[in-house]
Parts: structure tokens; sequence; C-alpha cells
């Protein structure tokens, strides 16, 4: 990939962001120290009509986790899935629909075609898709 693109979010290990996004979204949720309070950052900003970018030229490494040493994040990432698991529920507008969500390991889902259409039909008026 060699061009900034919009994602839904991105790491808090290389996040960028202005004073004015990071205070419109009531900054960082303190109820969740481990976890999760990247993604819920940038979901709030998106809530808020500001867009993550990522840009694919910034190289970093990311030693996920040393600082935390064998603390559960169990609590933060409940906490996480039962905010936003109405959005959780639905296909990200900004991956790959062939992808298993489900996985981590960007695996091809063999029933794709289901996906590909819930994306479509959430993001055409219906009128497109006659």
């Amino acid at each position: 990939m060699k061009y900034p693109r919009e994602v839904s979010a991105v790491t808090g290990a290389c996040l960028l962001t202005t004073r004015a996004c990071f205070n419109a979204a009531d900054q960082f949720d303190e109820n969740l120290p481990l976890v999760c309070n990247d993604t819920d950052y940038c979901f709030r900003i998106a809530e808020k009509e500001y867009r993550v970018v990522m840009e694919p030229q910034v190289k970093l490494i990311h030693h996920e986790g040393v600082s935390r040493a064998g603390i559960s994040e169990d609590e933060d990432v409940a906490k996480f899935r039962i905010r936003w698991s109405s959005l959780l529920k639905r296909c990200d507008m900004f991956s790959n629909p062939n992808l298993d969500t489900s996985r981590d390991d960007w695996i091809v889902d063999p029933d794709s075609k289901q996906h590909v259409e819930l994306r479509i039909s959430k993001s055409r008026p219906k009128s497109v898709l006659k």
C-alpha cells in the first residue's frame, strides 16, 4: 500500500491527533486503562465526523504489551465490546470484505459473498441496488 487511506482505527502507539480533535472526543476513556482505549478513541472521533487516516509510509516497531507484563486485559475488552457491540456487528467499511473478521491472521472468509452483500446494502441507496 502506497497511499494514505481512511481506516476505522489505528493503534495508540503511533496515533497523531490535534488537540481540538482530542478534546472533541473527550480524550481517552480512563475506564479503559490497558487496551482498546485507542480504538474506542478512534470510534468516538468518527462519531464527531473526524477521519482516521493511516499513513503507510511510516515504519514503526511496536512491542505490544511489554509494559503491561501479564496484567489481564479481559475487563477492558469486555467494556469495549459492550460499548461498541452494534458497531462491531456491522461490516467494517474500510476493510476488505473477503477477510474472515473472526480471525486476526488475514484469512479469506469462505462465506465472503454474504459479507459483500451486507456491505453493499449498507453503503448504497436502495435505488442503486435495484
